[in-house]
């Protein structure tokens, strides 16, 4: 990994390098787009490279993407870089709305129903298995054809490209090989298919080898521990936490989705409040009795009476609310480090 100094740094120096490659390709910088390979990161390292520029994150595990999402702005688009089950679809379509691993048609076809319920448009990316490696998921090349033309089909899916990860090799010019057979067969499909059916993106090249990727017409570049930094490592038996974590995870959701609900009623029992409205309607009876035991104490705390007048309880509770909210995010989502 090059340099120190942070996040915030290292995305500077991998924007130097993909402007870099662009510019050996004779392309224009706009045509790559960075995606943070950001699994088993903290959401705090996500955070601090959003606020330092990036702004798509890919996901290799749909509940890990749920329970990082509401830490980081609306503005951040997340991408699901990692195989998806068919019984995760609906999960995933709460937040993702680009799959880089469509590794099958029934999973295309899952993804379509489910975006036709819920009237989405998605952007779908076809994995190929380069090197027939039993280790990987994807198509066979000599597949990829029949499976385009059904999946092409699809309502509500555009299938934007293909994407693959080429077998391990000695430098990221034993990638190169690898890239040039990928550009190549999504030349032929969109020549096969039509440019309004297959589209031309690439998404190809990560930490070790995305500048020769960019070199070969990647579109895409998914670049992990580069820019956030060493994975914290699995620890021994996790593999028999998946249920625990996952419930882990919804549990997290859940408590941050009432949060952000008693939130909403702080703020309109605040603004009622200054209106003065009937204190016999039972709607403000309702949000009074949810409120008052936490603005009580808090009140007595900081007297409306020695600001004039102002009631900053509210304000304060609904500070307290996003400090413990933020909290709970990271410690949920923090890598488990081994004692």
């Amino acid at each position: 990994m090059s340099g120190d100094g942070g996040v915030a740094a290292r995305l500077a120096a991998i924007e130097a390098r993909i402007a870099g490659a662009c510019a050996r390709a004779g392309r224009p910088r706009s045509q790559v787009t960075l995606i943070g390979a950001s699994k088993q990161q903290p959401a705090a390292t996500l955070a601090e490279a959003f606020h330092a520029g990036l702004r798509i994150f890919g996901e290799n595990r749909v509940q890990e993407a749920l329970a990082k999402a509401p830490a980081l702005p609306p503005e951040a688009e997340w991408h699901l870089l990692g195989p998806l089950q068919s019984n995760k679809v609906r999960q995933a379509l709460r937040l993702f709305r680009t799959f880089h691993a469509v590794d099958r048609p029934a999973i295309a076809e899952a993804l379509a129903r489910e975006a036709d319920r819920l009237d989405l448009r998605l952007t779908i990316f076809l994995e190929v298995n380069l090197g027939g490696e039993a280790t990987k998921h994807g198509f066979a090349p000599a597949a990829l054809p029949a499976a385009a033309r059904a999946i092409a089909a699809l309502d509500r899916l555009r299938l934007a490209g293909l994407m693959a990860i080429p077998p391990p090799g000695e430098d990221a010019e034993a990638s190169r090989p690898w890239f040039r057979q990928l550009a190549a067969l999504g030349r032929e499909l969109a020549a096969g298919l039509g440019p309004d059916r297959f589209g031309t993106a690439l998404s190809m090249g990560m930490s070790d080898d995305f500048e020769v990727a960019i070199e070969e017409g990647a579109t895409h570049v998914r670049v992990g521990t580069l820019l956030f930094g060493p994975r914290a490592p699995r620890p021994a038996g996790s593999s028999g936490m998946g249920f625990a974590r996952g419930f882990g995870f919804s549990l997290l959701q859940l408590v941050v989705g009432l949060l952000d609900l008693y939130t909403w009623v702080v703020v309109i029992r605040a603004l009622l409040s200054w209106v003065g409205p009937d204190p016999y309607n039972p709607i403000v009876r309702l949000l009074h009795q949810l409120t008052e035991p936490l603005l009580a104490p808090l009140r007595r705390l900081v007297s409306p009476r020695r600001l004039g007048g102002l009631d900053l309880s509210p304000l304060l509770l609904i500070l307290i609310i996003q400090f413990v909210r933020y909290g709970l995010i990271y410690a949920v989502t923090q890598p488990t480090r081994p004692f």
